[in-house]
C-alpha cells in the first residue's frame, strides 16, 4: 500500500538543512529531530547574539552536522520504506 511514496534523496534533504534548519528532517520525515534541531538552531542565535561571534565557529559546525544528519535520516527513511510498514506504525495515510 505504500509503494506510491516515493524515495527520500539524501542530496535533497541535505539542501533543504542547509537553507531551512530542520528543514532537510521534515523532508526526511523525521519530525521530531527537525523539531529540536530548529529549537538549538534558536538557541544557538541567541547565543551567538549574545557573545557577539565567538560561537560562531562553533554554530556553523552544528549547522553542518545537521545538514548532514539530514541526509542519513533520508537513507534511513528509504531504508525503513523498503522493509513496509512496521507493525507498531502501521501504514500511513
Amino acid at each position: 500500500m505504500e509503494s506510491h511514496l516515493r524515495s527520500k534523496d539524501p542530496g535533497i534533504a541535505m539542501l533543504i538543512g542547509l537553507l531551512v534548519p530542520g528543514g532537510g528532517h521534515v523532508y526526511a520525515d523525521s519530525l521530531g529531530s527537525a523539531v529540536a534541531l530548529w529549537l538549538l538552531g534558536v538557541l544557538l542565535v541567541f547565543i551567538i547574539v549574545s557573545v557577539a561571534g565567538y560561537v560562531l565557529f562553533l554554530a556553523i559546525a552544528l549547522h553542518l552536522l545537521f545538514v548532514w544528519d539530514a541526509g542519513r535520516q533520508a537513507k534511513r527513511y528509504n531504508r525503513r520504506r523498503a522493509k513496509g510498514p512496521s507493525p507498531a506504525r502501521g501504514p500511513r495515510a
